[in-house]
């Protein structure tokens, strides 16, 4: 199914943008405030993967997450995927990360924010236009 764009709304409004992978249901880690960055790395780490036949390069950022040394703060993760699903995160702005819970699937009913309550689902439009990813 591949991967679909990601955004990270912080309390203050600021906003980042991730990638969620739809074959694994997993959330990335990596940030970026370039709506493009993250769909583009997630294009060449497939490549690579698939041509090492690796999963390991999708990304290795433990010691990074581990070692960030900024407070974390909370998000809403959202993503445009299953109709539209939005969860509380943390993620640190400075180092780029997002800090989980990563696999939004698994959370219980109750952890899952309705995104039309929540604003997001405004938000969420700035990713329809890369929904084109999805298929790759």
């Amino acid at each position: 199914m591949g991967h679909a764009p990601a955004a990270f709304f912080f309390d203050d409004g600021d906003l980042l943008y991730g990638v969620y992978n739809a074959t694994l249901n997993v959330m990335r880690q990596i940030l970026s405030p370039d709506p493009d960055a993250p769909m583009i790395w997630a294009d060449m780490t497939r490549d690579h993967a698939a041509i090492y036949k690796s999963r390991a390069i999708y990304e290795d950022v433990a010691d990074e997450v581990d070692g960030c040394p900024h407070e974390r703060e909370h998000v809403v993760a959202a993503c445009a995927l299953h109709g539209g699903i939005a969860w509380h995160g943390k993620a640190c702005r400075h180092c780029l990360l997002f800090m989980g819970p990563y696999y939004p699937l698994e959370l219980d009913p109750d952890q899952v924010l309705d995104i039309k309550t929540t604003g997001v689902a405004d938000g969420l439009n700035v990713l329809r236009p890369a929904m084109g990813h999805l298929g790759s």
